[in-house]
């Protein structure tokens, strides 16, 4: 006879052999992906903005003062990538 399942156990064990995937943050929706290995910590366009705390923003995504467009520095880069300067450029 065969053993009986509920159907919560079932979406528990379909879920542990497929986990959820995120889905890429908006500037890769937007742009497409950047080279790979870079995150956007190692972009020019992100910028900190110092008030009772850090707040890292990306120029590129605009910046409304409030939570809404907080970024983090681990993403992934996207297509509109660009290196941090030097310190050299003239």
């Amino acid at each position: 006879m065969s053993e009986r399942h509920s159907p919560q156990t079932l979406c528990d064990e379909w879920f542990q052999t497929h986990p959820p995937v995120k889905p890429p943050h908006k500037m890769i929706q937007r742009h497409g992906r950047g080279p790979t290995g870079k995150r956007c910590k190692d972009c020019q366009h992100l910028y900190v903005k110092q008030l009772a705390g850090r707040y890292y923003k990306c120029a590129l995504f605009g910046d409304t003062n409030g939570p809404g467009t907080d970024w983090r520095c681990g993403r992934d880069a996207c297509g509109q990538f660009a290196e941090k300067g030097t310190g050299n450029d003239e």
